[in-house]
């Protein structure tokens, strides 16, 4: 059965990185690259946005505050990562970018499971 409540919050997320990705510019590669390096970070945000709303929902409130403060950490390795890449992009190291990216979408896709599979209840998962 297809859960709306998974499967449009991660439409909405494709459709925004589109619409911020071409309206009202021209696309280079370079642009088309460092858009998909940022990327990781949007599905962190997802990933709390995902947490939050089931946390809130099932008045887990006691676990509220360190799930978020881990989420928000993540968030900010994977923004540094998102810099660093950049930079190593533009400084013609792209294996080292495509490699520290990559790692970005591991962290990311992980933290989005793992939000997305505790939609029931956070409790039995952390």
């Amino acid at each position: 059965m297809l859960r709306l409540d998974i499967v449009v919050p991660i439409i909405l997320l494709i459709v925004i990185f589109l619409l911020k990705l071409f309206i009202k510019r021209d696309t280079s590669v370079t642009q088309f690259v460092n858009a998909i390096c940022e990327l990781p970070s949007d599905i962190v945000f997802l990933g709390l946005s995902f947490l939050s709303a089931t946390i809130i929902k099932n008045s887990e409130l006691d676990i509220l505050v360190l799930i978020l403060l881990v989420g928000i950490i993540l968030e900010m390795i994977v923004i540094i990562f998102w810099r660093i890449s950049v930079k190593k992009i533009e400084n013609d190291n792209a294996a080292f970018a495509v490699s520290i990216t990559g790692f970005s979408y591991l962290l990311s896709i992980i933290w989005l499971i793992y939000s997305i599979s505790t939609i029931g209840g956070v409790k039995n998962y952390v």
